[in-house]
């Protein structure tokens, strides 16, 4: 992966107006991030 200085990309969603539903998706690289944020809406 493209991790090697140990940076990652973390996606926060938040599915509703309720501070409940707030979530995060932690990937190694920002192509991983991408393609995980595209699931999401597939």
């Amino acid at each position: 992966a493209n991790n090697q200085n140990g940076r990652h990309t973390i996606i926060l969603l938040q599915n509703s107006p309720s501070r409940a539903t707030r979530t995060f998706m932690d990937y190694d690289s920002i192509g991983q991030a991408i393609d995980g944020l595209l699931f999401l809406f597939e």
